[in-house]
C-alpha cells in the first residue's frame, strides 16, 4: 500500500511532451537496490495505477529522460 501511494503521488511526474519523467531521489540513491534502471521500471509499472502515466512509462522507458526531484529532508522531522 505504501509503495502504491508513493508512486501515485507527486514523487513520480511524467512529462510526455518532453519525453521526460521526474522521480524521487530515492530511486537514484537506491537504484542498485531496485535492480538498476530496469528494476525501477518494473517497480513503477507494478505499483502505478493503470492510467496515462503507466502507459507512457511502459511504452517509452528505453528513451525516457529521467531526472530526480529534490528530496525534502524536513519530512523526516
Amino acid at each position: 500500500m505504501a509503495a502504491k501511494n508513493f508512486v501515485n503521488s507527486s514523487e513520480v511526474i511524467v512529462l510526455p511532451e518532453k519525453n521526460k519523467i521526474f522521480l524521487s531521489q530515492i530511486f537514484d540513491w537506491y537504484e542498485r537496490d531496485f535492480g538498476g534502471k530496469e528494476g525501477i521500471r518494473r517497480f513503477l509499472l507494478r505499483y502505478l495505477d493503470k492510467n496515462d502515466k503507466w502507459a507512457f512509462i511502459d511504452r517509452n522507458w528505453s528513451t525516457i529522460k529521467v531526472e530526480y526531484l529534490f528530496y525534502d529532508w524536513n519530512l523526516n522531522h
